[in-house]
Order: structure tokens, then C-alpha cells, then sequence
């Protein structure tokens, strides 16, 4: 103010500081000093404002996954996370599943400078080699935060759901089909299942005609060769070797036993034999590799 213009009012304009932390609103008091050539003014007391303000800013964790997303086993898909307000320290998104998927990162960190940037999840389903019944399933997917952050400690976030979709089938494949061997020969053909069992499957090996066999599992059907397929051993082909004893034909008809009920009472491929001689018999012997 001068000598000119001390009795008009002059008009201060007061502006809020526009950070982006999350916090509660707050009372700031305004003060005025005065300083001034003329003794009556320098140093006198003026009165000070209270303005109270308001925040604008929210903590959240935007999670851009879709619900219900199909994957097939082994695909996987990308989405992103970021921060809804800067945080005064570390924040961990942690990125939960059931199993049926695998999250990478599986943990993710966020601070005051990269809050508000995209950090990207790679979301994959796991890749089994089991048949599994129903054809699909849901899967669920949360995400827990942690941070010494009050605003962010503990926060609540939507679980997400991405639907597994199964891709095995269990079979057996008996190969091969047709086998020609002279008369005390020897010939085999192999055995081996398409997906894993959960449990042993047992194979009857049952030949027509009179036979013997070296090892016997009891059935119906009298004694039979057998072979036994664990979880563990699934992907190794079982091989049944056998050995001509008389001109003739006949087959093999397999019987399939099991506590997993995607393999119990499975049909498999009979094999047929031809035997250079005058008779129909032949002796099955099981090998397992």
C-alpha cells in the first residue's frame, strides 16, 4: 500500500496445494505480517484467515483383469495394476490363485514415483496332463496389499475369475494293431496311455485260445497277462512281447481296471496275431520297460 491507494482494498488470492496423496481434510491458518517504513505500521499485528482444505484424492488399486476370461491350459494373458493415489511408502500388490493359474510377478511393488505407472501381471493357466472332469473351471484370482501406508494397510480388492479349460482326454493306444510272426517267434506291440491317471490303471491282456502267461491277474476271464500303469510311469510305452507256438490267428483284447474313472472300463484296441503254422496258439509274455 502507498500514501496513493492505502484506503483500497487489494484482493489475495489463496490456492490449495494439489498433491495426489490420500489424506484427511485439514484446517490451514493464514497468517499476515506487516513491514513498513512508517513506525505507526511496521510490525503491526493483522489478523490471520483459516481456510480449511478439502482432499480430492483416493487410495485404490485398479486392477484391469476381466472376469470370467477363458483360458485354455498352458495360455496365459496380460493385464495391468496401478496405484489410485501416491502413497508415502512401499505398497505390495500381491497377486493370489488357486493353483489352476500362475501369476508373474506374483508380487508387486509400487512407491511415490511409480504409483500412477502400469505394471504389468502375466497370467497363465497351469498345463496339466490329467483329464479332469468337468471340461472346465472357474479359478479365482485376489489380490492382498500391504503397506505400512494406513490408507492403503489391509485394503479390500474384487476377486477376479478366469475359467480353465481343460485340454486332455484320457485314451489308450495299443500299437500295433496287426502282427505277423512264424511259428517260435518272437513279436511284441506296446501299450501306453494318453494322459496321466490319478491313480494305477490296470491292463488284462486277453488272448484267445489257449494260453499261459507269465504274470496272472485274477478276472472273470480266467488267468491273464497284466500290466500295471502309475501316475508316475504313464508316459513310458508298457510293451507286451509275444511268441508263436503254433501255425493259426487269433487276437488280444485288453480289459482296463482302475480307481480313476476316466480310464475304468475304457475300451481298447484288440490286436490281431497271424502264426505261420498249423495251429491257433500262442504264448503272451508282459514285459515292462
Amino acid at each position: 500500500f502507498t500514501a496513493a491507494n492505502w484506503n483500497q482494498p487489494k484482493k489475495i488470492q489463496v490456492q490449495a496445494v494439489d498433491d495426489r496423496v490420500d489424506e484427511e481434510d485439514e484446517l490451514a491458518f493464514i497468517s499476515n505480517k506487516v513491514s513498513s517504513a512508517d513506525s505507526g505500521y511496521d510490525g503491526l499485528t493483522a489478523g490471520s484467515v483459516d481456510v480449511m482444505v478439502t482432499d480430492n484424492d483416493e487410495a485404490a488399486v485398479f486392477v484391469s483383469l476381466a472376469d470370467d476370461k477363458s483360458l485354455v491350459e498352458g495360455e496365459s494373458v496380460s493385464y495391468k495394476v496401478k496405484l489410485g493415489s501416491q502413497p508415502t511408502s512401499a505398497v505390495e500388490v500381491s497377486i493370489n490363485t488357486d493353483g489352476q493359474t500362475k501369476a508373474t510377478p506374483a508380487v508387486l511393488t509400487f512407491n511415490a514415483g511409480n504409483w500412477d505407472q502400469l505394471q504389468t501381471v502375466q497370467m497363465q493357466a497351469a498345463d496339466d496332463q490329467v483329464d479332469e472332469v468337468p471340461d472346465s473351471q472357474p479359478s479365482l484370482v485376489d489380490h492382498s496389499v500391504s503397506s505400512a501406508v494406513d490408507v492403503y494397510q489391509d485394503m479390500t480388492i474384487d476377486s477376479h475369475t478366469i475359467v480353465v479349460v481343460y485340454n486332455d482326454t484320457a485314451g489308450i493306444k495299443v500299437s500295433p494293431l496287426n502282427i505277423t510272426t512264424p511259428i517260435g517267434g518272437r513279436t511284441s506291440y506296446v501299450v501306453r496311455l494318453l494322459t496321466q491317471p490319478v491313480d494305477d490303471v490296470l491292463v488284462e491282456v486277453l488272448p484267445s485260445g489257449e494260453v499261459r502267461a507269465k504274470e496272472t491277474c485274477t478276472s472273470e476271464e480266467g488267468p491273464t497277462a497284466c500290466i500295471i500303469i502309475a501316475p508316475s510311469n504313464w508316459q513310458t510305452a508298457q510293451v507286451v512281447t509275444l511268441r508263436g507256438l503254433s501255425k493259426g490267428s487269433g487276437q488280444i483284447d485288453h480289459k482296463v481296471i482302475s480307481s480313476d474313472t476316466q480310464y475304468d472300463g475304457m475300451a481298447a484296441e484288440t490286436v490281431h496275431i497271424t502264426i505261420d503254422g498249423d495251429a491257433n496258439l500262442f504264448l503272451p509274455v508282459v514285459s515292462l520297460r
